[in-house]
């Protein structure tokens, strides 16, 4: 889209029409580099961060489900594509007060997917505005899933409105990210509006959701200008 961005030429444009199931829009994907070469693995830290933007229609029509914004997975290989829904990947989603939240695994660390904890610093979605998410994943040795916990891996999320600074609402210390592939590394983030549970009978006018500035980086990122 051209007419609505938070710089540049343009930004991302999801749809979520009525009468819809799951998965309305489809999902952008990118590696962290075109040849694969940066990936992360144990011992080593990152950073991403988004802006997105949500029309009243989308956060209406989504205030009462769980939906996703964004996955930060498994990079691809020469030869070898990954997709969502792997054992290391980190969900950025809709809390069930309203506010962003995030779990880990796609139900492979302990047989089951971790929610991380939040701190009191919640931070409501707004609409009509390009809202900040950042989240920092820090890795200390892979869980085997052979309950030998290292405690020894750090993920933060950041979110701020727009022109206000950035809030720390997950401070996930001591934690164990969950990894038995020894060839898998931290590589690939999806954007989406992936709405568990939505009911294609429901009727609801169109909802939006805008992303832009999409950043990988090794250091923390600050808070747009």
């Amino acid at each position: 889209m051209t007419d609505v961005k938070a710089s540049g030429a343009g930004s991302l444009r999801f749809e979520v029409p009525s009468n819809t199931s799951a998965d309305t829009s489809g999902t952008y994907w990118q590696n962290f580099s075109d040849d694969l070469s940066v990936q992360f693995g144990e011992g080593q830290q990152f950073f991403v961060q988004w802006r997105q933007r949500f029309s009243r229609e989308f956060l209406d029509e989504a205030r009462g489900c769980c939906w996703k914004q964004a996955i930060i997975g498994e990079g691809d290989r020469p030869g070898v594509r990954r997709f969502s829904c792997t054992q290391l990947e980190l969900v950025v989603t809709q809390g069930d007060w309203g506010y962003p939240t995030m779990y880990h695994s796609c139900g492979a660390k302990d047989g089951h997917s971790e929610g991380l904890e939040e701190t009191w610093r919640s931070v409501s979605y707004r609409p009509d505005q390009w809202m900040t998410f950042q989240v920092q994943v820090k890795i200390g040795r892979w869980y085997r899933n052979d309950e030998r916990y290292h405690r020894d891996s750090t993920i933060r999320l950041w979110v701020a409105e727009e022109g206000q600074p950035s809030k720390l609402v997950i401070d996930q210390t001591g934690y164990d990210l969950a990894n038995e592939d020894p060839a898998a590394r931290y590589g690939k983030v999806w954007l989406l509006p992936y709405q568990s549970n939505k009911d294609p009978a429901l009727r609801h006018p169109t909802g939006y959701t805008w992303y832009d500035e999409l950043i990988i980086a090794r250091s923390r990122i600050a808070d747009p200008a």
